[in-house]
């Protein structure tokens, strides 16, 4: 039986989106108003609606693509209409939610999006192992290098008037940056950089990295986006060292890459290195709960730079060391799990069962993708 990666995705979301929008799993029997009409009118319930259409465009995207066609299209329509109403009428039992007409139409578009993006021509008449394999540039490189976008401007609205704009750039400018914040927005820029040229040739890399450097400062005008100047300073000379050092890396860069991501793995689970005598915080054992019970526009940047820092380190352990996908995640999921318990000795850590977790999904996205050297035989062809 051939392994169909776009279904295994397309079951994984869905599990996904039913799982976010059950949260807390706290059902009442009082039931509140169904599809209540509070359309957007005000910045924040625009930002909202915009949140939800994305919500299920990843759906729409990986239906498009495993039932290619006018029919997947309806389908999908169908679909997104009737899964996207069934978790509205799902929140008027859960106490703290709202069923909202807004909700319903911006899901179900995002749905329609998703499909209508996926059944481009190109990419009908190419067979969807085929446009994993080329149509996605570098497979888990296209992947990792999502991620950090998604770190580095999500929610990607920026401030449309002078006042705000002006507001936000004054308090941009100040430096309050640890030596541990610093060193992982400098591996970040790195690693995107040397990401890059395994997908792209040297100077191909080098232009789009020059790219990503001049988009960086729009992150200080970001919609409700609290980046100092700072974090943007270092992710820019970062960048530009690793530009400079690409034409002189020697053929073990990788395996250093790889040695140091998981010293960036380290320091992001055992800071601020201060442990207490006694138990501070219990162990979450439920996924995503920290996230989930935080404002979305900022769970979904933390959430995106963890999923990157440890498929980091799987995508170039494998790469570079040739170690079994599998063994790598188990290994890092089961140093990450005893790091989550002893952060319960220190304060203002939320030890989960989810970093553990982010792990073993990295693997099976990997896994899925294209094997992780595509790109480097796609820029020698």
């Amino acid at each position: 039986m051939r392994r169909d990666p776009v279904l295994a995705l397309l079951i994984l979301c869905v599990v996904l989106m039913a799982y976010v929008t059950a949260y807390p799993f706290r059902f009442s029997a009082v039931e509140s108003t169904f599809l209540y009409h509070d359309f957007p009118h005000d910045r924040a319930t625009w930002l909202d609606a915009w949140l939800n259409l994305l919500f299920f465009i990843p759906f729409g995207l990986l239906w498009g693509l495993r039932f290619p066609g006018w029919k997947g299209l309806v389908a999908c329509s169908v679909t997104s209409i009737v899964f996207s109403v069934g978790i509205e009428w799902m929140q008027i039992h859960i106490p703290g939610r709202y069923s909202s007409m807004s909700d319903a139409v911006t899901n179900s578009l995002g749905g329609l999006v998703g499909a209508a993006v996926a059944n481009r021509k190109k990419l009908r008449e190419a067979s969807i192992a085929a446009w994993l394999r080329d149509e996605i540039p570098g497979d888990s490189v296209g992947i990792l290098i999502g991620l950090w976008v998604i770190v580095k401007w999500s929610p990607f609205l920026p401030l449309l008037k002078i006042y705000p704009i002006v507001h936000q750039l004054k308090s941009a400018f100040s430096w309050d940056l640890s030596i541990s914040k610093v060193l992982e927005i400098a591996f970040g820029g790195c690693a995107v950089v040397f990401l890059l040229a395994e997908n792209l040739d040297a100077n191909r890399a080098k232009r789009a990295s020059w790219i990503l450097i001049g988009l960086l400062p729009i992150q200080l005008i970001l919609w409700d986006r609290a980046k100092p100047f700072s974090e943007v300073l270092v992710c820019a000379l970062a960048m530009i060292l690793a530009i400079w050092w690409l034409d002189r890396a020697g053929p073990n860069v990788g395996k250093w890459l790889a040695i140091a991501a998981i010293t960036m793995i380290v320091i992001r689970e055992l800071s601020p290195f201060r442990w207490g005598p006694e138990m501070v915080g219990r162990f979450l054992w439920m996924p995503l709960r920290g996230s989930l019970e935080s404002p979305r526009i900022h769970a979904l940047p933390v959430l995106a730079e963890k999923c990157f820092f440890y498929w980091y380190f799987l995508h170039q352990a494998r790469r570079s060391f040739g170690t079994p996908l599998f063994r790598l995640a188990l290994a890092l999921g089961a140093f990450v799990g005893l790091a989550e318990l002893g952060q319960r000795y220190q304060t203002g850590r939320v030890p989960e069962i989810t970093d553990p977790l982010l792990c073993i999904l990295g693997a099976l996205v990997l896994h899925w993708s294209a094997k992780s050297d595509q790109g480097l035989k796609r820029a020698a062809r």
